[in-house]
């Protein structure tokens, strides 16, 4: 499960930014330590890297990610961008869902292209994919 609440406790905001590659920035504030006992807030813009991968039946699998550390409970945690995206300006996902890209191309995240579905329904989605790329495959090798 991932909701804007849970973002909101990490620290973490989001914001539309037609500069960057991704088209969004990822901010997270923290408490940098000072010479104070209370130290003092910072806000960081956090890269979002590109996570690179292959499948057999497709040529990439790339996608963008956000990583952060948590204060609280003293660990680093990764998101995928459009699961970040999703939650923020669309709503909650709940367990068992995943973020679809409707157009199949995982670097556009734009919020018309993002969709939430069950894990059936993605792998059914994927299947249904990868079929068509295997005949668009099938028809350039005949030709």
């Amino acid at each position: 499960m991932l909701t804007k609440q849970m973002l909101l406790d990490w620290n973490l905001r989001v914001e539309l930014d037609p500069a960057e590659e991704c088209g969004y920035s990822v901010y997270h504030t923290a408490v940098k330590a000072g010479p104070t006992k209370y130290g003092k807030l910072i806000e960081k813009k956090l890269s979002i890297c590109k996570i690179y991968g292959k499948h057999k039946y497709v040529n990439n699998l790339d996608y963008y990610s956000v990583g952060f550390c948590d204060g609280k409970l003293r660990k680093h945690i990764t998101l995928t961008l459009q699961r970040v995206v999703y939650a923020w300006f669309k709503g909650d996902i709940p367990d068992g869902y995943e973020i679809d890209h409707i157009d199949a191309n995982r670097l556009n995240n734009k919020l018309d292209n993002l969709q939430c579905l069950t894990v059936k329904q993605n792998r059914q989605n994927k299947r249904h994919q990868c079929n068509q790329w295997s005949y668009i495959k099938k028809e350039t090798d005949n030709d």
